[in-house]
């Protein structure tokens, strides 16, 4: 398939453009919870400038850029908690995004049923500039400059992520 890669890959990917490896290094996983119908997030914190990497079972489900990426996973895992206690009447929320599956992207869709499976979603992440050099003056860190949307980009494009996986765009 496409979209697999190796943990030996990961570790020492190299992106050309960028003149160097990229050394992603496992920051941990999004995994079922012992409470029937809920997974919990164990992962470390990268911060500043972080692409991030989702995979399943050796496939790339998706890359993204955030400024930590515990904070990123910790709204996935609500996420997916979320859509877990909507499907089984669980759910007290109003969020419409939650409540309608007719909107759910393609996250949403799949990674609910991949947790009530018994799999885990793997997060390996790394920096990919200092605080200093990806930085806009109107937020506190911006993971989405044009550099690092490339970076982004440009993954998402090699591994077929909006084919096979639940990226939604490049970057």
């Amino acid at each position: 398939m496409p979209n697999s890669i190796s943990r030996e890959e990961l570790e020492d990917l190299h992106l050309p453009q960028l003149g160097r490896r990229l050394n992603f290094k496992h920051a941990g996983s999004i995994r079922p919870s012992c409470v029937e119908g809920a997974c919990e997030a164990l992962v470390d914190d990268v911060t500043t400038c972080v692409l991030y990497a989702e995979i399943v079972e050796g496939h790339v489900k998706k890359f993204g850029t955030t400024g930590s990426v515990r904070d990123r996973q910790v709204l996935n895992r609500n996420t997916i908690n979320n859509i877990l206690a909507f499907q089984d009447g669980r759910y007290r929320g109003i969020n419409k995004k939650i409540m309608d599956p007719r909107t759910y992207d393609k996250f949403k869709q799949q990674a609910p049923g991949l947790i009530r499976d018994g799999k885990k979603i793997e997060i390996w992440a790394t920096s990919l500039s200092s605080y200093a050099a990806c930085q806009d003056p109107m937020k506190r860190c911006n993971a989405k400059c044009p550099a690092c949307q490339a970076v982004e980009a440009d993954l998402n494009k090699r591994y077929r992520t909006i084919e096979y996986g639940w990226a939604t765009r490049l970057n």
